[in-house]
């Protein structure tokens, strides 16, 4: 069979690997996402919904409209959170393709009178545990692998028909867990797809694909190397924040008073070390941490959340109803994701570490004569670097809210709902456009001005950018590298008097 033939091929692989604790011959089917990218758990489809809000709240000009007293569902707001149940169950609609008419006189077999829809009559066909008695929760949905075609097809259809996508739908996630078979690694990779209700009447759209390592030392001699370094590493950090404590210590012994360790921190020297090690220090935690959370993952192969097979796939009615498994397997998925987030916060932490190493590198440097010349050039050309970095940065910013006011309702780039337009602008076309990496191609057409004048927004885009150029680049760039110059010029001049 096809289980049999996966397990023959791969079986021994994931034995070797203890992130699954059981390989059953007859389940679970091989599906794949992309070969070799065998699919473990999902897709688990779930929802976060709104609660129906009156309009008039907050909006002077809803005041005025009386009809906008009752709750609606178009005017929810993100920080409400709705769990009541919602849709139709599709194969009591006569409309859909899954109507079965033998349902309607089973119809309290299937479901409690309380899950009917008042006034109707009809069975609600979604709620936030979908029937599993409060083990599972965001009204989830889940494609098993064991799932035969027509089966999941079927899914889809009770999706459409029952109306599970609906006005106070605010977030939907899609997860799916993976594992490259081919690779002796194996590492787990979780996929995620997300589509956001947008205020303004739009959808947005993002996923992510991650992967994460559930085994950090297999044995391997690689890994053992890097274990190795990591406690060469740890004996290295531990002896230099006891170092810092100790000339800290000896700060404060040698100056009067109760605060007399803060002529420790008058040095930027002492401020950068200590940062650093601090850092690192918090770095080794999240690394610990992560390592933690791998030794508490212990999930299984599989999760039978539909009961009996045989039973369910006879079932004619409530096809989406779940056993307790729902909750182990959305703690699972959970889990695997809290372990993706895990890592991409150790990963930003060993970014800042390594960024404040490099300072530390040109400030260990700073003494030698040919090492140091960077640091010292610098140094020479301190005040005239800040008064050129406080007119470049307000150049930048003013251009930045003449962008957001001229290209945020056509162009991206220029403000999103999370993240606002002048600080994406700034951080986003501002630098990008000094690096060459920012063309005036992608400031799309400015709404509104072509009715004035025919192809006037095209001139007033060529006129933003090439301005912002023409200043920032040529004026500006020059500026700075004419600072540069003459300090290094300084710089050489004494190197060369005191070789003399």
């Amino acid at each position: 069979s096809v289980a049999s033939t996966r397990c023959a091929e791969c079986g021994a692989t994931f034995e070797k690997r203890p992130q699954f604790s059981a390989i059953d011959p007859d389940e679970p089917r091989d599906r794949y996402m992309t070969r070799p990218n065998v699919i473990i758990y999902g897709p688990l489809l779930t929802q976060r919904r709104a609660d129906g809000r009156r309009c008039r709240d907050g909006k002077p000009y809803n005041s005025k409209l009386t009809y906008l007293d009752e709750p609606n569902p178009q005017c929810h707001y993100k920080s409400s959170r709705s769990r009541e149940p919602f849709g139709v169950d599709a194969t009591f609609d006569s409309a859909s393709e899954t109507y079965r008419a033998s349902n309607e006189d089973n119809l309290y077999r299937f479901y409690d009178p309380l899950e009917l829809e008042p006034g109707t009559g009809r069975p609600y066909g979604f709620s936030d545990d979908m029937g599993s008695d409060g083990a599972g929760h965001d009204y989830p949905i889940y494609w098993d692998v064991n799932m035969n075609n027509s089966r999941a097809v079927e899914l889809v259809k009770l999706l459409v028909d029952g109306e599970y996508f609906d006005d106070l739908t605010a977030v939907v996630r899609l997860t799916t867990i993976a594992v490259n078979r081919d690779q002796p690694e194996q590492l787990v990779t979780v996929v995620q797809m997300r589509v956001q209700q947008d205020f303004s009447g739009g959808l947005e759209f993002s996923y992510s694909i991650q992967l994460v390592d559930t085994v950090a030392y297999d044995g391997g001699a690689l890994d053992s190397i890097r274990l190795v370094l990591e406690i060469l590493f740890l004996a290295q950090l531990v002896y230099m924040i006891s170092h810092e404590a100790y000339e800290l210590y000896c700060a404060h012994r040698d100056n009067d008073g109760p605060y007399g360790f803060l002529a420790y921190f008058r040095s930027p020297g002492n401020v950068l070390d200590l940062s650093s090690y601090l850092i690192a220090l918090f770095t080794v935690f999240r690394r610990v941490r992560y390592l933690r959370s791998i030794q508490d993952l212990h999930p299984e192969l599989h999760y039978d959340v539909y009961g009996d097979w045989a039973a369910w796939n006879r079932r004619t009615a409530r096809i989406v109803q779940y056993t307790a498994a729902i909750e182990d397997l959305q703690a699972t998925i959970e889990d695997f994701e809290a372990l993706a987030k895990q890592l991409i916060v150790y990963k930003i932490w060993v970014m800042a570490c390594i960024i404040i190493m490099v300072f530390q590198l040109l400030k260990s440097f700073h003494f030698h004569p040919k090492l140091g010349l960077v640091t010292r050039t610098v140094t020479k050309a301190g005040g005239s670097l800040i008064f050129w970095f406080v007119l470049q940065g307000s150049i930048a910013l003013l251009y930045s809210l003449l962008g957001v006011l001229l290209f945020s309702q056509s162009s991206t780039g220029f403000g999103t709902r999370s993240t606002p337009g002048i600080l994406q602008a700034f951080t986003g076309f501002a630098f990008l456009s000094l690096a060459g990496m920012y063309a005036p191609s992608e400031l799309e057409e400015i709404p509104g001005l072509n009715d004035v004048l025919d192809g006037l927004s095209f001139y007033v885009t060529q006129v933003f950018f090439w301005s912002y150029m023409m200043i920032s680049f040529f004026i500006m760039f020059n500026a700075l590298l004419a600072i540069i110059v003459a300090a290094y010029e300084d710089v050489a001049d004494e190197m060369r008097r005191a070789e003399r």
